[in-house]
């Protein structure tokens, strides 16, 4: 099947403005739709990764100092949660509290 652009244009001509309209109307209210979803799943995203990172930190002041396995991997996700939320100042404390902290090798 070869469609070229002008196939295409022609059969947009036929359908006519109303319909190439309600086409256009259709696809902005899918993106805003499709947006706000979005947001939803990026907000329960951050939550989440909030919570693991604060469990996480718990755990290691329990313990009392930290592998240095887990502190590499703790800051990557503090990163990522970071550049979705921005400015945390709770986990930001955490971070500097978890640098300076005791840590072992494996």
């Amino acid at each position: 099947m070869d469609v070229t652009i002008k196939d295409i244009a022609s059969a947009l001509g036929d359908l006519g403005m109303p319909s190439m309209f309600l086409m256009v109307s259709w696809c902005v209210k899918s993106c805003y739709g499709f947006i706000k979803r979005m947001g939803v799943v990026e907000n329960a995203q951050k939550a989440q990764m909030r919570g693991q990172l604060l469990d996480r930190y718990y755990l290691i002041k329990e313990r009392g100092f930290v592998w240095q396995d887990e502190l590499t991997e703790w800051v990557n996700q503090y990163k990522a949660y970071h550049e979705l939320r921005g400015d945390n100042q709770v986990l930001d404390a955490r971070c500097d509290e978890l640098l300076n902290f005791p840590s072992k090798q494996r």
